[in-house]
């Protein structure tokens, strides 16, 4: 496994903003801001990306059971998989 280069979830969103887990409205504990002119956008794209860490999280779990389970059927899923943690990682 790879050594994270993000900063360490979990996260949470508060309006165009995400933060680390319980620290909401601390600026120095804000991880990201989102802005593209459109206030509604910009509260639906930080909810998305204070997920992150918890999708990727869940995709590794999906991953590793889908390796376990060894069928064939199941390789293009995994591979899909292996795509989207490789670009979470990168």
């Amino acid at each position: 496994m790879t050594t994270m280069k993000h900063t360490p979830g979990p996260w949470e969103a508060s309006g165009d903003s995400i933060y680390r887990a319980g620290r909401i409205g601390v600026i120095a504990d804000r991880v990201a801001y989102c802005h593209c002119g459109e206030y509604l956008r910009e509260v639906a794209d930080a909810r998305l990306i204070a997920a992150a860490p918890d999708l990727l999280e869940a995709l590794e779990a999906a991953l590793a059971y889908l390796v376990m389970a060894g069928t064939d059927h199941a390789e293009p899923t995994r591979a899909t998989i292996r795509e989207a943690i490789a670009k979470a990682r990168q």
